[in-house]
């Protein structure tokens, strides 16, 4: 990947996947700052790391490389706190036993950060979803093929309220799909392996999703994955006598609150009923 990218698409946060660097700690390339976080010891593999903007980077409050295919980031921006996570899943072709160590550890992982945090997963995950929408986690905007990893990062949506926010934006094939499989010059196989994940209740926030072509200079078989993210801007009690409410959207996800706010609407239609408002003219 171009770190140049970071300047000309003006990205805030990158997440880079099978670095291949040895070691934890900051890394610094050009204007562009962040950690890495690797194996220790023995042949240099996987890898991932976390770059972001020098203004972003002020406002980063804790670090945390898991391992050499996990690692994540809080900051804090204005009253808000967000949290990125950088997550290299392991192939079909590894060990069951590599696999679920990583899965169970990003798991824990996100459980702990939702708590207080909005969450962002980003990273190749080596896992196929499929095509088919899950209410609250898939959209209808994924592309053909599933594979194991697939069904464990669908299972550990849902467990995590967390919504695949690539698959809710209707896209052409060649800016869906995020690796491609070349043999001699013929694109043999391809797929949606790379992804961005989002904690449910900020699914808004998110705007577009986007893969471009062209921009790893032919350093990876993987495109560049963006997203539009829309973060609050820091506000002060009493501004102009204003005040804000939050409304909890995700809550009508639950079966009861959904029972809940449907009484309702029905309970104050009937009120308008009762009270005899003519039509608009009438009315005027």
């Amino acid at each position: 990947m171009k770190l140049g990218v970071c300047s000309v698409r003006k990205m805030d946060v990158l997440a880079l996947c099978e670095t291949k660097m040895k070691g934890k700690g900051e890394m610094e390339i050009g204007d562009v700052t962040g950690r890495v976080s690797g194996v220790e010891r023995g042949r240099a593999r996987e890898g991932v790391a976390l770059l972001l903007s020098e203004w972003l980077m002020r406002l980063a409050v804790e670090w945390r490389e898991v391992s050499s295919r996990l690692m994540w980031v809080r900051v804090r921006i204005g009253r808000e706190c967000w949290a990125f996570v950088s997550a290299y899943g392991p192939g079909c072709e590894k060990s069951e036993e590599e696999r679920d160590v990583f899965w169970n550890e990003l798991t824990v992982c996100v459980n702990e950060l939702s708590k207080r945090n909005y969450v962002i997963v980003l990273g190749d995950l080596n896992a196929r979803v499929g095509d088919k929408e899950v209410v609250g986690v898939m959209g209808k905007y994924g592309v053909p093929g599933e594979n194991e990893s697939g069904e464990r990062l669908l299972d550990m949506c849902v467990e995590q309220e967390l919504m695949i926010a690539n698959s809710y934006f209707k896209k052409k094939c060649i800016n869906k799909y995020t690796w491609m499989r070349v043999d001699h010059g013929r694109m043999v196989e391809k797929a949606l392996m790379d992804y961005v994940l989002v904690s449910r209740r900020m699914i808004g926030r998110v705007k577009d999703v986007h893969v471009f072509r062209g921009m790893a200079g032919g350093m990876s078989d993987h495109f560049l994955v963006e997203a539009k993210v829309v973060v609050a801007k820091e506000w002060k009690n009493g501004v102009g006598g204003c005040k804000r409410e939050m409304v909890k959207v995700e809550e009508l996800y639950k079966p009861e609150k959904e029972r809940e706010y449907q009484e309702k609407v029905k309970e104050v239609y009937e009120r308008v009923k009762e009270s005899g408002v003519g039509g608009l003219e009438e009315e005027w």
